[in-house]
């Protein structure tokens, strides 16, 4: 019989925050430091569900380009904020928001009316302000989902007619990160240790994500352990697993105009043709910072924007440079 030394997983340092975990497990056989990571992370960042608003409704606006007098942003700036608004849904159907002041006053995420179904995970982010005594009505719709989704797509249905519907992006994970070293199991060296970081916005927890993506893995790994009995695919299961690879490209077609790049970093992609974060993938760093007026501060952004959509650039697979 041959015996592997069963790993131990550690919580490390700040594991106990809501916003952040280090997770740490060794001693692993050489080379499973780096197919778990590399495993687990892309889960993590394409696959995790989560929650977020995708419409909004305010009383006297019928589209996104409107100016309400005796308020200080625009609908467009508002939109913006709205999408800063973390949020925890308890329903598998949408739910309502209701916001209802009266100015002058600073509206935040904590004058949302209370839901049963919805939970404000950072009720101090900020809405908007109003320098009159006008009311400012509002109506938000969150839904449940995974990865992100474009405005367009959120128009299925019947919705009233001045319905302004939002990119949102339902991931609660905001960065992850691993990286492999040898460690030691008596006197031999000859094995892995692997670090893992995550991040989030606070809707899940560090850990809770850790157990989730490790489940998702569990359960397409299981498949394999029946193969001795299994029978091949019927045929609509096959068309159905193609159909969903399909959706696993979706972020590829998120085009760079909609992401809220630096106008320098934004321009420079526009000026080599780059239009979506597909095209953007498939380059290197070096071939980035070729580009005239591109940095390293723009390289940064780059990676951290690839990163939020579970992409990386193409020398950089598993890992994320700080």
């Amino acid at each position: 019989m041959i015996e592997i030394t069963k790993p131990t997983l550690k919580l490390s340092r700040d594991a106990g925050s809501k916003n952040y975990g280090k997770f740490v497990l060794e001693p692993l056989q050489r080379g499973y430091g780096q197919t778990l990571g590399n495993a687990l992370r892309r889960l993590m960042l394409s696959s995790m569900p989560g929650s977020a608003i995708t419409s909004v409704r305010i009383e006297g606006v019928l589209h996104e380009f409107s100016a309400v007098e005796g308020i200080v942003e625009d609908v467009i700036d508002i939109i913006l904020n709205l999408k800063k608004i973390v949020v925890r849904s308890l329903s598998d159907r949408p739910s309502t928001l209701k916001l209802r002041v009266q100015g002058p006053r600073k509206v935040t995420a904590a004058d949302v009316e209370p839901n049963t179904n919805v939970e404000i995970i950072n009720p101090d982010a900020a809405i908007c302000e109003l320098t009159k005594d006008i009311t400012l009505d509002m109506e938000m719709q969150v839904e449940r989902g995974m990865g992100y989704r474009l405005a367009r797509k959120n128009t299925k249905g019947e919705y009233p007619l001045n319905t302004i519907f939002m990119d949102c992006h339902f991931s609660p994970i905001v960065r992850v990160n691993y990286k492999v070293e040898d460690t030691r199991v008596g006197q031999e060296l000859n094995y892995d240790k692997l670090t893992f970081e995550v991040w989030t916005n606070g809707a899940q927890l560090p850990a809770e994500s850790i157990k989730l993506s490790a489940k998702m893995l569990q359960a397409h790994l299981d498949l394999f352990l029946n193969l001795d009995t299994a029978s091949p695919y019927p045929e609509e299961e096959y068309r159905m697993v193609v159909e969903s690879r399909k959706d696993d490209n979706k972020n590829l077609d998120i085009s760079i105009k909609d992401l809220e790049f630096s106008v320098r970093s934004r321009n420079c992609l526009e000026q080599e043709n780059i239009r979506t974060l597909g095209e953007l993938a498939k380059k290197r760093a070096s071939e980035l910072l070729a580009i005239k007026n591109f940095g390293k501060k723009s390289l940064h952004e780059i990676r951290e924007k690839l990163q939020q959509y579970g992409l990386s650039l193409r020398d950089e697979e598993g890992t994320v440079s700080k």
